[in-house]
């Protein structure tokens, strides 16, 4: 497709260019035996290898600028390959303990899906409470990782049981993926590779499945390719001079017929990315666009385009290490109240036991003595009589009438103090007049 279009706008002459395909069946050392196969046997100019795998991408990305990260004073504590066919939740908790232990940013180059169960698995653990900071990177266009049914759609919606669970757990992650791709015309440019290769009879069209994400990256490069050997056959210069190459190709730019937008070349001949940053802080949780970042060798410009506040706990960028450590070391607690406290309750706790035990003893003792003297006393023997005011001694002294004689000898000393104020009143009356006589005999 791209060589069909450098001939129809003239930019290299008809069979200008030969092509060889070689299939590597995404495997790097087998891609390797055929790029120095093509260099020596068929004497090829130039080698252009198509990118395949985000996953290999990223990973050989991060092996690449782990430096630059350090530069920058941001230590990669550990780069995680994994096969997604076999990320279990298990072995993603494993991970995340891991994570947890060591860093604060997770950078996370995953499917959709994918993503998705980390961030459900990561809320779980705790782990979306303001301490850690997802960034899901992709290094293509939205359009190129997104349904081409769900450009509406939410990123962390599932439509299933875990939806309310990842729409708060997206609230600490940021997307970053290159911007600047005509969705439409993108989606139509996939349709036209796989038309393209019903003349090959591929199985992909058979399974109905449309070109690759990466196609664009291919047909750019080959485009780019035909744009320098054009330069280089104008200025009669060897074509075949790849630091030459490279020179021309500083501050190049040209419009992609795959995505319909520029591709730009800084001046270290590397392609400008633009970069779109999405945060999901809205009560919605549709994706917001919050900045734009052009990146060239040289520099770097980032255009904030809403109000951006890192969802941690202090609204800023996470640090480096918690506030505690990892471990919680750095914290070092007064527990002098606790303790105080605790001994206090301690006493105040075997106080009322103590309490409780000797009032328990003193009561028990109490009426064993009462069970002793018990029998002294026959209580249906016992009666009560309704008696005006001061006829407690009578009925006192009816009491005693009525039991045996061995406990008068013990009630006398007790009663007499009591009884004798009661009985002077009432026995004078009586004895007065018997004394009197007495009193006056000649």
């Amino acid at each position: 497709m791209a060589i069909e279009n450098v001939e129809s706008k003239k930019i290299l002459p008809e069979n200008a260019l030969k092509i060889i395909v070689k299939d590597t069946s995404a495997r790097p050392v087998q891609g390797i035996g055929m790029a120095v196969e093509l260099a020596d046997k068929d004497k090829a100019d130039v080698i252009i290898g198509a990118p395949h795998s985000s996953g290999n991408m990223y990973n050989s990305l991060m092996r690449s600028v782990a430096e630059n990260f350090e530069n920058y004073n941001i230590s990669v504590s550990e780069d995680i390959a994994f096969n997604s066919s076999l990320l279990s939740n298990p072995v993603i908790q494993r991970h995340l303990k891991k994570i947890q232990r060591e860093s604060r940013i997770i950078v996370i180059s995953a499917i959709k899906f994918l993503l998705r169960k980390i961030m459900v698995n990561a809320y779980k653990m705790g782990m979306c409470n303001g301490e850690f900071v997802f960034i899901a990177l992709y290094n293509f266009p939205e359009a190129f990782f997104e349904e081409d049914d769900a450009s509406s759609i939410p990123l962390w919606y599932g439509g299933d049981k875990y939806d309310a669970i990842t729409k708060k757990a997206y609230k600490y992650l940021l997307r970053i993926n290159l911007a600047s791709a005509n969705v439409d015309y993108f989606t139509q440019f996939r349709l036209n590779v796989m038309n393209t290769f019903l003349d090959f009879n591929n199985q992909s069209v058979l399974e109905n499945l449309t070109g690759s994400h990466y196609s664009s990256y291919l047909y750019d490069a080959v485009f780019i390719y035909a744009l320098l050997v054009k330069k280089c056959l104008t200025s009669q210069q060897d074509f075949r001079n790849g630091s030459l190459m490279l020179e021309i190709a500083r501050n190049i730019t040209f419009i992609s017929d795959a995505i319909m937008s520029p591709v730009q070349f800084d001046s270290n001949a590397d392609r400008m990315p633009v970069y779109t940053i999405w945060d999901y802080t809205s009560p919605t949780g549709i994706g917001r666009l919050v900045a734009i970042e052009e990146l060239s060798y040289s520099e770097k410009y980032i255009k904030m385009v809403a109000p951006f506040k890192w969802f941690t706990k202090d609204g800023k960028a996470p640090a480096d290490v918690p506030e505690c450590g990892f471990d919680g070391s750095l914290c070092i607690y007064d527990n002098s109240q606790s303790i105080a406290g605790g001994v206090l309750g301690s006493l105040v706790l075997v106080s009322i036991i103590i309490a409780a035990f000797y009032y328990g003893i003193k009561k028990k003792i109490f009426e064993e003595e009462l069970t002793k003297v018990s029998w002294k006393i026959n209580f249906n023997d016992v009666k009560i009589l309704s008696k005006p005011p001061g006829s407690q001694l009578l009925l006192l002294l009816y009491i005693i009438a009525g039991q045996t004689m061995t406990l008068l000898p013990m009630a006398l000393p007790m009663l007499l103090p009591m009884a004798l104020p009661m009985l002077l009143p009432m026995a004078l009356p009586m004895l007065l007049p018997m004394a009197l006589p007495m009193t006056f005999l000649p």
